[in-house]
């Protein structure tokens, strides 16, 4: 593939989206995924974590060989439930940290991971929204 062909087709596919799993808040807190896809609380105690599916967003990288990129984290945003209730999504983390390199055939994976702060009480439902994910080619 040519160098020029591949620089301007570079794909950022998403393979698995970021979950958070099933908790309960009884005083309000935080629950974080990190890019490894452990899930964690602030250990206040006011968010119990009870299960379900938990991932961290992964996303596959296709473009040149050994091209290196920087990585735009995504900015804060809101989970809402559709019918007026909302958590903050903040402090997106990212791996590779800051900027990676696509292998030899051009390949690559970008992981994120974030926090939501969950309110006291947090009404129970499914939560989901939207974020930016971009990378920059140098």
């Amino acid at each position: 593939m040519s160098q020029g062909w591949c620089k301007n087709n570079t794909v950022l596919t998403p393979a698995t989206n970021l979950t958070f799993g099933t908790f309960a808040s009884y005083s309000g807190g935080t629950v974080t995924v990190s890019v490894e896809g452990l899930r964690s609380t602030d250990g206040s105690g006011g968010v119990v974590l009870m299960g379900g599916t938990v991932t961290q967003a992964v996303y596959t990288i296709r473009g040149c060989a050994n091209d290196t990129y920087s990585i735009v984290t995504p900015a804060d945003t809101v989970l809402t439930d559709g019918v007026g209730n909302s958590m903050p999504m903040i402090n997106f983390v990212s791996f590779p940290v800051g900027s990676g390199i696509l292998d030899a055939n051009g390949d690559g994976t970008l992981q994120f991971g974030a926090t939501l702060t969950v309110a006291n009480p947090q009404p129970s439902g499914n939560y989901s929204g939207t974020y930016l994910v971009e990378i920059v080619l140098q």
